[in-house]
């Protein structure tokens, strides 16, 4: 097993800490570009008070090592932190909560933890509470097969006062097609976040698009999503 730690700077005082296992086998234990660049943007747009954070809501999709929701309550959120249950269960994101602990208290954010499995409906999960402010998920999009189960969680856990984030790199056109299809057809308007308003968190040859999701229309999910 290869263990190796990984800063994110927040502020100009404050990083997050966090470990990750690049030898595991799994993509969950690793930190990948969207989540770094998701979290720092979250991070920059708190910072800058154009994101409010503080004692939001929010709900980390396929939270691997963290470092999305991690930083959202670093930034004040009451987070839940969502992933298969090996993940969850896993030493990896268990250690990165309890060294991140203290100074997410401080800074009046909690969290919490729920294994979620995108092909069951998830307002039918013991822990969901929906609508949530903010649903996040980064690197979540990289199988064509995701398009339809992960649009359709989102959909559940959401209204049209909730704000999602999306981030993945751009490697299969198909792949993006098929998932902006389906959240437009669930109701979904999306935009994409400029690398301008990523400040300088985001190199600008980055393959990672973040995408900002707002439901415009309230539509009735399949019975079985």
């Amino acid at each position: 097993m290869t263990k190796d730690t990984y800063s994110l700077p927040l502020s100009t005082t404050h990083s997050l800490t966090l470990l990750q296992n690049t030898s595991s086998g799994t993509s969950g234990t690793t930190i990948w570009p969207g989540g770094r660049d998701l979290a720092s943007y979250l991070a920059l747009q708190s910072q800058k008070g154009k994101l409010s954070l503080h004692k939001k809501r929010l709900v980390d999709l396929g939270t691997g090592t963290g470092i999305v929701g991690l930083t959202a309550a670093h930034c004040g959120a009451s987070v839940t932190l969502t992933d298969q249950e090996h993940i969850i269960n896993g030493a990896v994101l268990s250690e990165n909560i309890a060294a991140n602990a203290d100074e997410t208290a401080a800074n009046g954010g909690n969290i919490s933890t729920l294994v979620l499995d995108w092909n069951i409906h998830a307002q039918g999960v013991e822990g969901i509470d929906p609508p949530y402010d903010i649903v996040c998920g980064a690197d979540v999009m990289y199988d064509i097969s995701f398009a339809e189960p992960l649009s359709h969680t989102i959909a559940a856990l959401t209204d049209t006062k909730s704000t999602i984030y999306i981030a993945y790199e751009r490697r299969d056109p198909l792949v993006h097609d098929r998932f902006m299809e389906v959240m437009k057809e669930l109701g979904f308007k999306g935009t994409k976040v400029t690398k301008r308003a990523t400040g300088k968190i985001q190199d600008q040859d980055s393959l990672v698009d973040i995408w900002k999701f707002k439901k415009v229309a309230v539509k009735s999910l399949p019975a079985d999503a």
